[in-house]
C-alpha cells in the first residue's frame, strides 16, 4: 500500500504497511480500486451530460463513494466490495443509455473497461496491482498535482454528500466531481494545462467573516489581480470590519511555470 493523503502519514512521506489511522493494506487497495472504477463511471457520465442525460442517483452515488475513500471514513472491506460492483454496473447501464441516445464513449482509459474480480480477495489483488498513486503519472510534478486534486475532491465529496442529506444539491458540483475524476485518467496534460491560469486567494477571517465566498469569486472574475485585494479590503471595511483584513492573491502563469521548470 501507499497512502499519503493525511497530515498524519508515516514520517511525513506515506504509510506503506498500515495506515497511522488504522487503515489496513487490503482496505487501501479497495479504496484505490473503487476510485479507479469511479473514474470509468465519470467518463461515461460526462458523455451522458453532453447528451442531456443526467442521473441524480448516479451523481449522489459518485459523491458518496468518492467520500468513502477519504483516509478513515470506512474500513469495511465488504462495503467496498459492494460499491465497486455497483460502480461498474452503473457505468455499464449508463453507457448503454448513451449509446441508445445516439452517443458513444470513445476513450482508451483502463477504468472504462475495468471488470471486477469475482470475489473480495480478487478485488484486493486488483487494487494492489493498480499501484494507483504511481500510475497517476510518470512525471512526479504532474503526479503530485493529480494527488492534490484527488484528495481535495474527496473532501469536497464529503460536503456534497452531507449537503444532499440535508436537501441541498447542485448539478454543477456533481458534474465537477465527474470532470475531475475523468481528467485524472488523462496522460496528455502538462503542468501548464493543470494549473496555468489558476488564481489562489488566501485571506484572514477579517475578510471571510464579512464577505461571502460568491462575492469573493465574483471579484476575482471581474477585476484585475492588481485590483482584487484593495477592492475586497474596502468592501470588508465598509461592512464594519474592525479586525485585521489580510489578503494574498496570486495567479499561476505559463511564464512562471516555465521559469520554475528551468
Amino acid at each position: 500500500m501507499f497512502c499519503n493523503q493525511c497530515e498524519q502519514t508515516a514520517q511525513g512521506t506515506g504509510c506503506e504497511k498500515i495506515g497511522v489511522c488504522g487503515k489496513t493494506e487490503d482496505v487501501s487497495a479497495l479504496q484505490d480500486l473503487l476510485t479507479h472504477a469511479l473514474q470509468g463511471l465519470a467518463i461515461v457520465a460526462l458523455e451522458a451530460r453532453n447528451l442531456g442525460i443526467v442521473d441524480n442517483g448516479i451523481d449522489r452515488f459518485s459523491a458518496q463513494a468518492t467520500f468513502s475513500c477519504l483516509t478513515n471514513v470506512d474500513f469495511d472491506p465488504a462495503r467496498f466490495d459492494g460499491w465497486i460492483r455497483e460502480t461498474v454496473q452503473l457505468r455499464n447501464d449508463l453507457k448503454a443509455r448513451v449509446e441508445a441516445a445516439g452517443g458513444s464513449v470513445t476513450n482508451d482509459a483502463a477504468a472504462l473497461s475495468f471488470i471486477p474480480a469475482p470475489d473480495l480477495a480478487g478485488l484486493e489483488a486488483q487494487g494492489a496491482a493498480l499501484n494507483f498513486i504511481s500510475s497517476l503519472d510518470e512525471n512526479e510534478d504532474l503526479r503530485s498535482l493529480k494527488q492534490i486534486a484527488l484528495y481535495g475532491l474527496r473532501g469536497l465529496a464529503a460536503y456534497v454528500d452531507h449537503a444532499a442529506i440535508l436537501g441541498q444539491q447542485d448539478d454543477e458540483v456533481f458534474a465537477f466531481i465527474h470532470e475531475i475524476l475523468a481528467t485524472l485518467t488523462r496522460k496528455d496534460l502538462g503542468v501548464d494545462d493543470l494549473v496555468a491560469g489558476d488564481v489562489f486567494l488566501i485571506c484572514s477571517d477579517g475578510l471571510s467573516d464579512l464577505v461571502q465566498d460568491d462575492e469573493i469569486q465574483e471579484t476575482l472574475l471581474t477585476r484585475s489581480l492588481e485590483q482584487v485585494c484593495g477592492d475586497l479590503v474596502r468592501l470588508a471595511l465598509r461592512r464594519g470590519g474592525n479586525d485585521n483584513v489580510t489578503i494574498i492573491a496570486a495567479e499561476v502563469t505559463e511564464a512562471a511555470m516555465h521559469r520554475q521548470a528551468a
